[in-house]
């Protein structure tokens, strides 16, 4: 997958010896005022943790990235932490400020990752904006997977350790105009989900997509 350019693919490398895998956590909060903050958490589960130690792999370095969302444009604040929850390791990344700000932010990801799948915001008129995220799962991406046998069984076992585990995209905002994911009965949270296991299996791009309003609506009294 394309996000993997930073860390993902050296936690799919571990993945691949290893039971137990990771979680991808994206989340975007828009306010009325234009304020704004981005959440990207990779959690670690128990499973991998403990065998990762029985080989004497140093887990303080999986949260540890080279140029992932380390340097933001002017405007915004990034924040890294690394915490222990219920046996969980969780990485994060979270970046705030101003929503026209973000847009940089997308345009610095792209220089960052060589493409533009984890994050991309493009601002519209009447204070509108749409964001998309793009997962590729295609075979040529997955190290060792191709059309040999061999490649096969090598993504099944990938497969078979992602079991369980998900890559879910939510985002809130005051209206929801558009998106593909699940939309809340307020009509200001959606949430898209996609198994590790079966999108590895199935290959292919995973897409999410919302245009959100945050314009300031006249009070009805």
């Amino acid at each position: 997958m394309s996000v993997k350019k930073q860390m993902v693919v050296a936690a799919f490398g571990l993945c691949l010896g290893l039971s137990g895998c990771f979680d991808i956590n994206q989340t975007f909060e828009l306010d009325e005022d234009g304020s704004a903050q981005f959440r990207f958490l990779l959690a670690f589960d128990a499973e991998f943790l403990a065998l990762a130690e029985e080989q004497d792999m140093d887990t303080t370095a999986l949260c540890q990235t080279e140029g992932f969302l380390e340097a933001v444009p002017s405007g915004l604040e990034r924040e890294q932490t690394r915490e222990m929850v219920d046996d969980t390791l969780i990485c994060g990344y979270t970046v705030n400020g101003p929503i026209e700000h973000f847009q940089n932010l997308s345009a610095e990801l792209v220089r960052e990752t060589g493409d533009a799948d984890v994050l991309t915001l493009n601002l519209l008129e009447n204070d509108q904006v749409e964001i998309t995220s793009v997962y590729s799962f295609d075979e040529d991406e997955l190290d060792g997977s191709g059309e040999s046998g061999l490649g096969t069984t090598i993504k099944q076992m990938i497969a078979s350790n992602f079991a369980g585990h998900v890559i879910t995209w939510s985002l809130r905002a005051p209206r929801i105009v558009e998106t593909n994911g699940a939309l809340s009965s307020d009509g200001q949270t959606v949430t898209w989900v996609v198994p590790f296991e079966e999108a590895i299996l199935s290959g292919g791009d995973y897409r999410f997509h919302v245009i959100a309003d945050y314009s300031k609506q006249p009070a009805l009294f």
